[in-house]
């Protein structure tokens, strides 16, 4: 069962965002104990569904790398670099759409957008929210991920080292 500080810490997030007219914006944020148990539990489909946007995006975005690299780092990711982050995910028609996953309260650690959907305002939208919670984000990039760069310069970003 999830702790009680987890449970009211989540619904506390929840009643928050609901309260700002933001539900289509659910918080995954618990302690790695709790995580375990949600994932087991709760909320696999949400996980699943976060993770399998992130492979076919990354993939997508970044053609430069070998397709067998992200697949060989899903685990990382699911594993290690989620249960670490503040993740943020979009709901379209009950249908998640796109998250956004923040570590440390000031680096974007992802953001992906299923990418049908991809150019219709979802990651806009993810930034904006993120932004509106954390004073200072920072983020980094792939040079050879053009569209990315060009978006993250679009929403105020600035490269500051290469």
């Amino acid at each position: 069962m999830i702790c009680d500080y987890c449970k009211r810490k989540v619904d506390e997030e929840l009643d928050e965002i609901i309260l700002d007219g933001l539900e289509d914006f659910y918080v995954l944020n618990v302690c790695s104990n709790c995580y375990e148990i949600l994932n087991d539990y709760f909320e696999p489909e949400y996980i699943d569904k976060i993770m399998g946007i992130w492979l076919e995006s990354t993939i997508y975005a970044h053609k430069f790398i070998s397709k067998e690299y992200w697949n060989e780092n899903y685990n990382i990711v699911k594993d290690v670099y989620i249960p670490i982050s503040k993740t943020f995910i979009y709901e379209d028609n009950d249908d998640i759409r796109g998250f956004i996953s923040i570590i440390n309260n000031d680096f974007i650690g992802a953001l992906f957008v299923e990418k049908n959907y991809q150019s219709q305002g979802i990651g806009k939208s993810l930034i904006d929210y993120a932004k509106n919670l954390y004073d200072n984000l920072s983020l980094a990039v792939y040079k050879e991920n053009e569209k990315a760069l060009e978006f993250y310069k679009k929403m105020g970003f600035k490269i500051i080292s290469e």
